[in-house]
């Protein structure tokens, strides 16, 4: 029994002990570096968020302006549609426009977060040896539903650039800073601004037309998808693709904030190398112009306005060029009309070679045995090569065209037919030439040798000569 008291009394003492450290050691040092790193802090920590960023530098004649606004946007979730807040700032100075979202929002992290070295000098009675009376960068902020102006100037940076100086606003203090905290809030006007060149959604985007010396066509959305004004079926994957260029892309430079009919002719905007114009729902027009190029170094850009303001700016020669696109690239080019999953029967023919397959389930099988195809990945490469397959380069070759002959599709190597779930389906035979081992191109036939179309042919690797190609392991 008193072994047992004893015992307890250890196990107690233990407990105690334990506690004691993780209280002491562990607890306490804990509040004590988040007092230290609060305390280091060079503005109070507040949960609200900062509504507005003033960024003055020296010499500037008005300083930027940026507001944090809030708006309404429909969302939807779980099959529901709901309202929600969406934040986004705007520019108010030196000039008028939307602000960048990413770039805005990373400084007002950045100023809350800021944190102080150490303490230079106790009092502002040196702030001129800091360069602090004419300070290089001024920032000044406001956070939500409190009109009370915070801010920090930065004077000159240490000998080895790793520090600056600076004071806080409503301190009477010179602190040292990281210098990182300047680089971060050292923003420019372009910088800070929205450099999206079209902002609008593709769910905005109706018809789109192109202008230049060596394209023209116009396209027009449809119900199921975007056709070419003659009816030709265009590729809704390139289409968004192309029209996203330009949402997606960024002007890099303003040469103009508010251009005059005049400064057309001094850019080149009145005789444009290239026009895209995006209708737009509500009859609206979104016009985006190409001017003259710009040599810098081995770079070329190119001046560009819009219809949407009066701004000139310059864009790079890659956007250029990738609007400046064809009918042939953006119309659809699929060869066949049919799903993966509507084939139930496939038969491959290699030289004499014929093999034929069916699907049971996931599986494939030999029709003849009715053994199961270990290595049936390849069957349905095959199958989905030819689904997804788009001729390439040039329009198809019809038999009696001069060029006919080099397809070598009259005298093909392989020959795929497909056969389908719905019986009043007709099977489709597909003519394949020998693959071109240099380009990994083939012509293929949907049509038993009329028409010659050029495509990808990594598929026909899958085309097996003997039966054991389709079984064991590789």
């Amino acid at each position: 029994m008193k072994f047992f008291r004893n015992a307890i009394i250890l196990v107690v003492i233990g407990i105690l002990a334990g506690f004691s450290y993780w209280y002491f050691e562990v607890k306490k040092a804990k509040e004590k570096k988040e007092k230290e790193e609060k305390e280091a802090l060079l503005f109070e920590q507040k949960d609200a968020k900062i509504t507005k960023i003033v960024i003055k530098k020296r010499g500037d004649k008005k300083p930027i302006i940026a507001i944090r606004k809030t708006k309404k946007k429909k969302k939807k979730e779980d099959g529901k549609e709901k309202e929600i807040n969406v934040d986004y700032w705007v520019i108010t100075s030196p000039v008028n426009t939307n602000g960048d979202l990413y770039t805005l929002d990373t400084m007002a992290n950045d100023i809350k977060k800021a944190k102080r070295e150490e303490v230079v000098w106790d009092s502002l009675e040196k702030e001129k040896d800091y360069g602090l009376d004419n300070p290089e960068l001024s920032i000044r902020f406001k956070y939500e539903n409190d009109d009370r102006e915070r801010g920090i100037d930065f004077g000159i940076k240490t000998l080895d650039g790793k520090k600056v100086f600076a004071k806080v606003v409503g301190q009477n203090k010179i602190y040292a800073v990281a210098s990182g905290i300047y680089d971060s809030l050292n923003k420019s006007l372009l910088d800070v601004r929205d450099k999206t060149i079209s902002p609008f959604g593709k769910e905005d985007i109706v018809s789109i037309s192109l202008i230049s010396p060596h394209n023209m066509f116009t396209l027009k959305k449809r119900e199921d998808g975007w056709y070419f004004v003659d009816g030709v079926k265009a590729s809704t994957s390139r289409v968004e693709l192309y029209e996203g260029h330009l949402r997606w892309g960024n002007f890099r430079e303003v040469v103009k904030e508010k251009a005059e009919y005049k400064d057309l002719a001094e850019y080149g905007l009145d005789k444009p190398r290239l026009i895209v114009k995006y209708g737009l729902k509500k009859g609206k027009d979104y016009i985006f112009i190409v001017g003259d190029p710009i040599k810098e170094g081995d770079v070329t850009y190119y001046y560009a306005t819009r219809n949407t303001d009066d701004m000139i700016f310059e864009v790079t020669s890659d956007l250029v060029m990738k609007l400046d696109t064809t009918k042939f690239l953006l119309k659809d080019r699929h060869i066949f009309n049919f799903k993966y999953d509507d084939v139930n029967k496939v038969t491959l023919k290699n030289g004499d070679k014929s093999f034929t397959f069916i699907k049971k389930g996931e599986d494939w099988y030999f029709a003849d045995t009715d053994k199961k195809v270990e290595k049936d990945y390849k069957i349905d490469g095959i199958i989905r090569s030819l689904e997804d397959a788009e001729y390439e380069e040039f329009e198809p070759i019809k038999k009696g065209d001069p060029k006919y002959e080099k397809t070598g599709i009259d005298n093909p190597k392989y020959e795929v037919i497909l056969y389908f779930k719905d019986e009043n389906r007709k099977p489709i035979k597909v003519l394949v030439s020998k693959k071109n081992e240099k380009t990994e191109r083939v012509y293929i036939s949907p049509d038993n040798g009329e028409t010659a179309y050029y495509t990808f042919g990594y598929f026909v690797d899958n085309i097996p000569e003997k039966r054991k190609d389709l079984m064991g392991s590789d």
